[in-house]
């Protein structure tokens, strides 16, 4: 179970390219393991709450022009963190990676330094900082079930559960795919009954 996006490479080609400083299945995984994901959350900007940025519903991706904005950095896969650094590239803003570079890790160092970071919609919001969504920057992050490649039987009979339990969350509107609006609470942790 983990939180990631699948990347469009053969299982053996994505292990092969992954990068020294790269932590394999972090946050992105091969599109062709099998998959369901359970919740789906949107990546926006956590931003001070007293600062401009914070009055928007939908921040304006003009506004993001000339702003240092905390980013998650590559150790969690080229794949996934470039098209979001190109995007607020383009808008013209300031991706300044940190130290650590992990999601918490980025918020904590906006937080205390009074800036925009990158919020990945996974952890409660940090006190004195708001989440919102960027027009145009549709980039989102799943928590799924990947499946591996060794065969396990008991792995295959939870995954098979998970698949049939989504299935049923989904017929009635729950969670899955929809993904959560920004005006949500983020989800600190997901939890699933077994019955």
């Amino acid at each position: 179970m983990l939180l990631g996006v699948p990347v469009d490479k053969p299982v053996q080609e994505f292990m092969t390219e992954l990068h020294p400083s790269e932590i394999a299945n972090e946050v992105q995984f091969p599109a062709t393991l099998d998959h369901v994901v359970l919740r789906r959350r949107a990546i926006g900007l956590l931003v001070p709450e007293e600062g401009d940025l914070a009055r928007y519903d939908v921040i304006p991706a003009r506004q993001l022009a000339g702003r240092r904005i905390a980013m998650i950095s590559n150790e969690h896969g080229e794949e996934f963190v470039n098209p979001i650094a190109n995007f607020l590239l383009q808008c013209g803003a300031v991706p300044s990676v940190s130290a650590e570079g992990n999601a918490m890790a980025v918020e904590r160092h906006a937080q205390r330094h009074g800036i925009c970071a990158i919020g990945i919609g996974w952890f409660a919001t940090l006190p004195g900082m708001v989440r919102r969504p960027v027009e145009g920057m549709d980039f989102h992050l799943d928590l799924s079930l990947v499946l591996g490649t060794a065969p396990n039987p008991a792995a295959r009979r939870f995954f098979d559960f998970a698949v049939r339990w989504q299935a049923a969350r989904d017929a009635m509107g729950i969670g899955g795919l929809a993904g959560d609006r920004f005006d949500q609470p983020p989800i600190a942790s997901t939890c699933m009954a077994l019955a």
